[in-house]
């Protein structure tokens, strides 16, 4: 590792809008809430009194934060050609939505719209439809694009004169996060898995002479803090300590860290052997685990063992507990008290020919969300946990793709809160 220290920085002007809670973009998009159920207007006042409200009072907004109190928020991600650039140019555009859990309505919207070639973080790192229907990310990670109140999104923009890669943080009217450039002689950033600490606008991401450094996304033009040394495999955050992703599997979008921060999962979309690893099993700085300990789901788990299966970690309802995405279904793992083991796999959803994706908890972690696809239909439903033998509730009806997107959106799930 480079010791140079991490730059201090000249001001990126550079153009972002995002728009208020009033009615907007979404007008035209609010989803169909379950029959019998109420309906609403995005960003309006009905929707935010009608549903998914917490002891009968509508939420209220955190500054410029999105409006949530029980509600589900779904991105929409869609990236599109700059016509005034030249060849590989284009621009990104992203949308966040909530959802009332109980009646559907659809409450506030936020628009992000990134100059040409920045990037958003993980959330919308294929915002192709084609590969977002394989891309199966751990939700956590992706609720990681954002701060607490979802008024900040974490990304990239162009280093100087173009060349690498800038960290910074998207937010509302007064623009991105300022930066200052290395006034030293250097090479150009390359700044690179921007992630925000879970409950905090504090930014983490790794720079070109691998350090992992944060940044408090809400002071202007904040000194950077180095946080530990760092390879070439991406990192997640457990709370305020980055685990080192295996470089073997899919990528840090496939890897779950347990709640208490004891042991961290990854999984591939080709097979149902699940990897996990301790925190003292990653050396500081390097790229490997000498043995990283091997799961793999018992044939008995499906109807057809001959065909392949997958087990895509989603998100753990408890320290021993792993929500994964099959093929066909949703299931809990149970592991052992050691974790060195699969002590039995519970079927939460029935095999249906549905394809469903990004699995959240709820804030009290009883109950589960999903999205779930028929066709070209996407629709939100919700899970108890608590009761054995329930059945998915449908929630609302999610629109596919925005007014302005160029082609179909890319639609995930990344929190009920």
């Amino acid at each position: 590792m480079h010791g140079r220290r991490v730059a201090a920085v000249a001001a990126l002007a550079l153009a972002l809008a995002a728009c208020s809670s009033s009615p907007g973009p979404l007008d035209t998009l609010a989803g169909s809430p379950a029959p019998g159920q109420a309906s609403g207007t995005p960003g309006g006042a009905q929707g935010a009194t009608q549903g998914g409200t917490q002891n009968g009072a509508p939420p209220e907004a955190s500054g410029a934060g999105l409006k949530t109190g029980d509600a589900a928020v779904v991105v929409w991600c869609d990236r599109r050609k700059d016509d005034k650039g030249g060849y590989g140019d284009y621009t990104q555009t992203v949308t966040v939505g909530s959802y009332a859990m109980q009646g559907g309505a659809n409450l506030d919207h936020r628009v992000f719209l990134l100059p040409s070639k920045a990037e958003s973080a993980g959330v919308c790192r294929n915002a192709d439809p084609v590969l977002a229907g394989i891309d199966d990310m751990a939700t956590d990670t992706m609720r990681q694009s954002f701060n607490r109140d979802f008024s900040l999104l974490a990304g990239t923009v162009p280093g100087p004169g173009g060349t690498g890669t800038v960290a910074t943080a998207f937010k509302g009217p007064d623009g991105p996060l300022p930066r200052k450039q290395d006034s030293g002689y250097a090479s150009a950033p390359k700044d690179t898995h921007p992630l925000f600490q879970p409950g905090t606008s504090t930014l983490w991401f790794s720079t070109v002479d691998k350090q992992v450094v944060t940044l408090d996304a809400a002071k202007s033009e904040a000194d950077p803090v180095k946080r530990a040394t760092a390879g070439r495999s991406p990192f997640v955050l457990a709370g305020d300590r980055p685990w080192t992703v295996l470089p073997a599997t899919v990528g840090d979008d496939a890897t779950a860290v347990n709640p208490s921060g004891t042991v961290a999962v990854s999984g591939s979309r080709y097979s149902t052997t699940l990897l996990l690893w301790r925190p003292e099993e990653v050396k500081e700085g390097l790229d490997y685990l000498n043995s990283p300990h091997e799961v793999r789901l018992p044939d008995s788990t499906f109807k057809d063992p001959a065909t392949p299966h997958r087990c895509a970690p989603q998100v753990w309802s408890d320290d021993s507990s792993l929500l994964c995405l099959t093929t066909t279904s949703l299931l809990r793992v149970r592991f052992s008290p050691d974790l060195e083991q699969v002590a039995g796999v519970d079927t939460l959803v029935p095999e249906t020919d549905r394809k469903n994706r990004d699995v959240v908890l709820s804030p009290d972690r009883k109950s589960l969300a999903f999205l779930s696809f028929q066709g070209t239909v996407g629709s939100l439903y919700r899970l108890d946990l608590t009761t054995p033998g329930a059945q998915p509730a449908k929630v609302a009806d999610i629109p596919a793709s925005t007014p302005s997107a160029s082609e179909k959106s890319v639609l995930r799930l990344v929190a009920w809160q």
